[in-house]
């Protein structure tokens, strides 16, 4: 999942992107794990995970862990509004100069 974000897969907290069906779901997977597991989480990253935040909120606390940020944007689709979030890109350009270092 996180390569497919360090590739510019966009996700979104309503229903999948189609480019990222795999993305998204692998969001919600992770959030669900998350919540069930808050305990252990919390004493292995000191991670609170509230239970009534969103999977991308969670997403985003990890992404943070690692130093990375994701940026948003909005669009309009079937007349909703839909939030679609990816990578910053500062940060991704940052973390493969690390890793080309190492």
């Amino acid at each position: 999942m996180l390569m497919d974000l360090f590739a510019g897969v966009e996700v979104t907290g309503i229903k999948p992107v189609l480019q990222a069906v795999s993305v998204s779901h692998a969001v919600r997977l992770i959030a669900d794990f998350s919540k069930r597991n808050a305990p252990h989480i919390k004493g292995i990253l000191n991670l609170t995970i509230p239970l009534d935040e969103s999977p991308i909120w969670i997403l985003s606390q990890y992404l943070e862990h690692l130093g990375l940020s994701t940026e948003s944007r909005r669009t309009v689709q079937d007349g909703k509004r839909v939030r679609y979030y990816r990578l910053n890109t500062g940060d991704v350009e940052f973390a493969q100069k690390i890793l080309e270092y190492c």
